[in-house]
């Protein structure tokens, strides 16, 4: 069952990725027929950043930002006045 739940997160990762693609080429497309190059700028950096938080590379970084949150909210830091 858990690799089902791994098959399925990484499913959506790469949809994910393939929708901020296609909404990259669409603002870029309007920024460049209204002639506005700059908003495309930042639109590439945005859509850079969360793009690669989709790939394979991405998904580590991922798994290690969900475990830190986890520690946080568990306790398991040891930061705030601990043992």
């Amino acid at each position: 069952m858990e690799n089902m739940f791994a098959n399925a997160a990484n499913w959506i990762l790469d949809q994910a990725g393939l929708v901020i693609l296609a909404a990259l080429v669409i603002l870029g497309l309007r920024a460049w027929m209204n002639g506005q190059i700059m908003p495309l700028f930042g639109g590439i950096v945005v859509a850079g950043i969360l793009y690669l938080f989709t790939l394979e590379s991405g998904q580590g970084l991922l798994n290690n930002l969900a475990s830190a949150i986890q520690k946080i909210f568990e306790g398991t830091t040891g930061a705030g006045g601990g043992t």
